[in-house]
């Protein structure tokens, strides 16, 4: 099964550089889209998670968790374009030389640009609606952007590469059935379990940053420090979906790629064809 996931993952990512290329305007939507969706889980997490913090539950990382996998699924699913996903995408196609580094490029930074867009879209959407005019400077979601902004170079770097590498492989997984239901489950999982750890995850790191600089928030809250970490992290998320997932899939997978071998017979050489 691992081998056919593999085949479609190629195919996906010749399908995204295509589609880039020759209707980026649809590219365009849906990476916008996306950045939307990462936003609405954001909101949806990070209040319920606020309800939960301050009863003292134990539980409020995991409510958390599993609110926002709501994200990956409505991208998923629902089909949007989202950047730390195509991390491992279009490393399977490039390793396969099946696209180029260029169209890896574009496709990562048109994904990025695009994902931002939705992002401060759907700010603009959501402060209008007055729901944190009055948010207390402890709110959860404050709280966590002030802990992000606050850590180290390479506490960032390195919890933006477990975080893809769990992020990725949300996606990868779900690849290997047909089953909705198993789908959904995998994809819940997998997400539940990098925001539980506290890992970095760029694009929801935007939209908390995005919400957070757009209503009432305490001075720790800076632009600056808000830039070096979407930069730190996303090179982190390069890596862990890239390599750890999309390089590492495709090596130990890669024998399902269509290859051609030469088989020695007693009076003839035939040429064949293996899958």
């Amino acid at each position: 099964m691992s081998t056919s996931a593999l085949n479609t993952a190629i195919d996906t990512s010749v399908k995204k550089a295509t589609m880039l290329k020759n209707d980026p305007k649809k590219f365009w939507t849906k990476a916008m889209l996306a950045g939307v969706y990462i936003s609405f889980a954001v909101v949806f997490a990070f209040r319920i998670g606020d309800a939960f913090r301050a009863t003292g539950s134990p539980a409020t990382s995991l409510i958390g968790g599993m609110t926002f996998s709501l994200a990956l699924v409505l991208i998923v699913i629902g089909g949007g374009e989202l950047f730390t996903g195509n991390t491992m995408y279009m490393t399977m196609g490039g390793l396969d030389q099946r696209t180029s580094l260029k169209e890896t490029l574009y496709v990562w930074g048109v994904t990025y640009l695009g994902n931002l867009i939705g992002v401060l879209f759907f700010t603009f959407l959501f402060v209008q609606t007055g729901l944190f005019k009055d948010i207390p400077a402890d709110h959860y979601l404050l709280s966590a952007v002030t802990g992000k902004i606050g850590l180290t170079t390479g506490e960032m770097f390195f919890r933006g590469i477990l975080c893809n590498w769990l992020v990725c492989l949300a996606i990868w997984l779900p690849l290997q059935t047909d089953n909705f239901a198993a789908k959904i489950m995998l994809i819940m999982m997998t997400v539940t379990s990098f925001f539980v750890s506290g890992y970095e995850h760029s694009i929801a790191n935007m939209a908390l940053f995005s919400i957070s600089l757009s209503v009432p928030h305490p001075n720790t809250i800076t632009l600056t420090g808000v830039a070096f970490n979407l930069l730190i992290v996303s090179l982190g998320n390069i890596v862990g979906g890239g390599l750890f997932v999309g390089a590492a899939n495709w090596y130990v997978n890669k024998q399902g790629i269509k290859k051609e071998v030469t088989v020695y017979t007693t009076d003839e050489k035939q040429k064949v064809v293996e899958r």
